[in-house]
């Protein structure tokens, strides 16, 4: 029955297929995978999302899957619903919300700049705060649009655990063929985990519909392990 359950979400995450300008993270807001950017929605844009990947631990394997809808507000903010759920060995839980606030505008001559926070309660509770900021280094008109974005995030509490932690994270997403960007990411490691949280993945995206496939560590498991992520645009200004 869990062989068919995790078929099954697998399927239903390939099916759905993440938006291809700002892709959601694990915990909601749109940037890399497992950190967020300073780019936010456009106003008045509404998308759902899903995720899933696997957290290799000591004598059991957990398999981590995340669920949101988010929200364009007014081309400066971004606001939504994540739900977590951590399987094997037990199972655990979490429901929340997220907002970001981008207080300052990409220019030629400086980044996007947004502040935000990402709260989830139940038994993977997590309170978090992050400053980031993300800049595309390649000319409006390329043909491999290059972004970088970096950042700091204050950790409270993170998958269910006291945390107390500052993190410096950072990553980019490269254009590298019509609709299909490779995004990558590094983040320090937090407090109680055994290593960095990091990953690497090819987002490929197609109008309303798109698709996330690469590895991932999100910094509790002892090796990366694979992640798929899909998203679709329910409106969009066309």
């Amino acid at each position: 029955m869990k062989r068919l359950l995790h078929f099954a979400w697998l399927a239903f995450v390939a099916f759905i297929v993440c938006r291809t300008a700002s892709a959601g993270t694990v915990y909601g807001p749109s940037g890399l995978i497992l950190n967020p950017s300073a780019y936010v929605p456009d106003a008045g844009s509404a998308s759902i999302g899903a995720s899933t990947f696997t957290v290799d631990l000591p004598g059991a394997d957990k398999r981590w899957m995340s669920s949101t809808i988010d929200f364009g507000v007014g081309g400066k903010a971004e606001a939504g619903l994540t739900y977590l759920r951590r399987s094997g060995g037990g199972s655990q839980s979490g429901f929340g919300g997220f907002g970001k606030y981008q207080f300052q505008h990409e220019s030629a001559s400086g980044p996007a700049i947004a502040v935000g926070i990402d709260f989830i309660g139940g038994s993977l509770k997590t309170t978090q705060g992050y400053l980031t900021a993300t800049k595309r280094l390649s000319p409006a008109d390329a043909l491999n649009p290059f972004t970088l974005t970096a950042g700091v995030i204050h950790v409270q509490d993170r998958d269910g655990i006291t945390r107390h932690d500052d993190d410096v994270f950072g990553g980019f997403n490269l254009g590298i063929a019509p609709r299909l960007n490779l995004v990558t990411e590094w983040r320090s490691r937090t407090a109680g985990n055994p290593k960095n949280g990091s990953g690497a993945m090819l987002m490929y995206g197609g109008g309303k519909y798109g698709l996330a496939v690469g590895f991932v560590n999100n910094g509790a498991s002892q090796s990366h392990e694979f992640f798929i992520g899909a998203g679709f645009n329910v409106s969009t200004l066309d």
